[in-house]
C-alpha cells in the first residue's frame, strides 16, 4: 500500500509492508523530493525492504524503532549489517533490545527526510520508551503499538504501564486534531477523527481523567500573560465564561499585590488572588486578606546574615503587599538597564530603600518572600545549596536567574488549599495551570495539574496534560478542554 501527503512541493511516500505471525506493520517513508529514506519497525523480512529501496533507488538514512518488541525489531540488525545505515531507538527501549543502537531517540527530536521534519514523541505505556514519529506537515503520525484505530497498545507486557499509557492519552495523543492520520504497528491506518468515535479505550481513558472543575489556579507571567505581561481578549474572555458557569477563577502568582497587571482586574468576575507565592489570598470584592503565610523571625534573621555576606547578589523584600529593593540598584538598574533583570518592571513595580538589609531585620515578622537575582547560574546554585541548609523556610523560583525564598509553609498549593477549605471545594476539582518551578507543587496537588507548553521541562514531567504556550492561549485551551470538553 502505498500513500501520499504533500508537505509544500514535497510528496512524503509511505510503504506499508505486513508480515510475521502477528502481522505486524513495517513502513518505508521517502520524498518525491529526494532519494533518501527510514525505514519503520522492520519486524520480518529484511530483504523485503532492502529490495524495494533498490527498485525505488533508495538510500536507507536509517532504521526507527518505535519500541522494542520482537515483531517489529527483528529484522532490523540484517538491514543495518547490508546497507550500513544507523538503528535509532529510545535509550529506555534499547535497555531491552538485544541488538546494536546507534543513535539514541528522544523526545522532540527532528529527524530531516530531504527537508520534510519527522519529530520523535515520547509516548511511554505500550512499553517504557515507546515512541511515535509524527510528520507535522503531512498530518501524520507513526504510532507502533501505542495505538490503533480501535485500541490501545496492551500494557500487560513486561515493561507496559497503565498509568503512563493514560498520561500518554492525555498529553499527547488528544492533542492530535481530527484531521491527522495515524500509521500504526498493526491493522491498518484511521484519521483521528475516526478514532474519537470508535476507539472506547482511548476516549474512556481520556474521560477517566476528567473531572468536574470547581477551581481554576492560574499562574501569571508566563502563563496567563503573553509576552509583554498582556491578557489576550481569547483568555479573558474564556475564563470569563468559566466564571459564569460557576467556577472560582483565582490568580496564583509570584508576584507582590502591588505588581498586579491592571488588565487581570478586568476579568469580570474574578473574586480571589494568591501573591507572593502563596504569602496572602485577597478576596477582590473587599481588598481584604483572608489568609497569611510569613517565615518566622528566626529564619529570616538567618536569611539575613547569609545575604548580607553576599551582597553582590541584588534582593527584593515583599512586606504589606509592596516590594522593597535597595536604592542604588534600583538606581544602578533605571540609569544603565540589566542583563538579567528586568529593569522597566523593576522601576515601575519596586520601591528604593536606603539599605535592603536593615528594611530586612525591620520587617523580619511580616516577610512575605525575597527575591534574589543572579547574573550566574552557578551563583544561583551555590546559594540554593547554602540556604537549603535553612530549616523553616522554602526555596523555589519563578525565573531562570533568581531564587524565591518564603516561610516553610508558604507555597501556592498551600494557599489553594487553604481556599478549597474556605469554598468547600475538594482539590480533586481544581485545576492548576503554571510554567516555573513555583507551580510544581500546585500542579501536582491539583486534580488536573497543567503545564504550559513553554513551561520547564521539569515542570511538565509532574503535569497530567500539557497546553499550548503562554503565546497560543495556552490557558483558554485547556479550559476549553477541562471545562467545556471542546477540544
Amino acid at each position: 500500500m502505498r500513500s501520499l501527503y504533500r508537505q509544500g512541493r514535497i510528496q512524503l511516500k509511505i510503504k506499508r509492508f505486513v508480515g510475521g505471525s502477528l502481522e505486524s506493520n513495517g513502513y518505508v517513508i521517502s520524498t518525491g523530493k529526494g532519494k533518501d529514506c527510514y525505514i519503520i519497525d522492520p519486524g520480518y523480512e529484511p530483504l523485503k525492504f532492502i529490495r524495494y529501496t533498490k527498485d525505488e533507488g533508495l538510500r536507507i538514512k536509517g532504521v526507527i524503532l518505535t519500541h522494542h518488541h520482537h515483531d517489529h525489531v527483528g529484522g532490523a540488525a540484517k538491514i543495518a549489517d547490508l546497507t550500513d545505515c544507523p538503528i535509532m531507538m529510545s535509550f529506555e527501549d534499547s535497555l531491552l533490545y538485544k541488538g546494536k543502537v546507534d543513535v539514541y531517540l528522544k523526545d522532540g527530536d527532528i529527524i530531516d527526510l530531504d527537508g520534510h521534519k519527522l519529530k520523535i514523541i515520547a509516548a511511554p505505556g505500550h512499553t517504557r520508551g515507546s515512541i511515535c514519529i509524527e510528520a507535522p506537515g503531512s498530518n501524520l503520525v507513526f504510532t507502533g503499538d501505542t495505538i490503533f484505530d480501535t485500541d490501545l497498545g496492551r500494557t500487560d507486557l513486561e515493561d507496559g504501564s497503565d498509568s503512563q499509557m493514560a498520561a500518554t492519552c492525555i498529553n499527547v495523543i488528544d492533542r492530535w486534531p481530527d484531521s491527522y492520520t495515524i500509521y500504526p504497528g498493526h491493522d491498518g491506518s484511521a484519521t483521528m477523527k475516526q478514532v474519537r468515535k470508535y476507539n472506547e479505550e482511548f476516549l474512556q481513558c481520556i474521560k477517566d481523567k476528567r473531572t468536574e472543575i470547581k477551581l481554576i489556579a492560574l499562574d501569571l507571567d508566563g502563563t496567563t500573560l503573553k509576552k509583554g505581561a498582556v491578557l489576550s481578549e481569547t483568555t479573558r474572555d474564556t475564563l470569563e465564561r468559566a466564571i459564569k458557569r460557576g467556577v472560582h477563577v483565582v490568580i496564583a502568582t509570584g508576584r507582590v499585590f502591588s505588581a498586579l497587571p491592571e488588565s487581570i482586574f478586568d476579568i469580570e468576575g474574578l473574586e480571589y488572588v494568591i501573591t507572593s507565592n502563596g504569602a496572602h489570598i485577597t478576596r477582590l470584592k473587599d481588598m481584604k486578606r483572608i489568609y497569611s503565610d510569613y517565615p518566622s523571625e528566626t529564619s529570616m534573621e538567618e536569611v539575613r546574615d547569609i545575604l548580607t555576606a553576599r551582597r553582590e547578589y541584588p534582593i527584593e523584600v515583599f512586606t504589606d503587599g509592596a516590594a522593597y529593593i535597595d536604592r542604588r540598584v534600583y538606581e544602578d538598574v533605571k540609569e544603565n538597564g540589566s542583563d538579567y533583570m528586568d529593569a522597566l518592571y523593576i522601576v515601575r513595580t519596586r520601591t528604593p530603600v536606603a539599605d535592603i538589609y536593615e528594611f530586612l531585620t525591620d520587617n523580619k515578622n511580616r516577610i512575605e518572600n525575597i527575591n534574589i537575582h543572579f547574573s550566574s547560574f552557578e551563583d544561583k546554585a551555590k546559594l540554593k545549596k547554602v540556604l537549603a541548609k535553612v530549616s523553616g523556610i522554602t526555596v523555589t523560583s519563578s525565573m531562570p536567574h533568581n531564587l524565591e525564598i518564603g516561610g516553610r509553609t508558604t507555597s501556592k498549593a498551600s494557599a489553594i488549599a487553604s481556599l478549597c477549605r474556605i469554598l468547600n471545594i475538594e482539590e480533586k476539582n481544581v485545576m492548576a495551570v503554571g510554567d516555573s518551578p513555583n507551580d510544581e507543587a500546585m500542579i501536582k496537588a491539583a486534580g488536573v495539574g497543567v503545564a504550559m507548553g513553554n513551561a520547564e521541562e521539569e515542570v511538565k514531567a509532574c503535569a497530567d496534560f500539557i497546553t499550548l504556550s503562554n503565546d497560543e492561549d495556552g490557558v483558554a485551551y485547556a479550559v476549553e478542554k477541562f471545562v467545556f470538553g471542546e477540544r
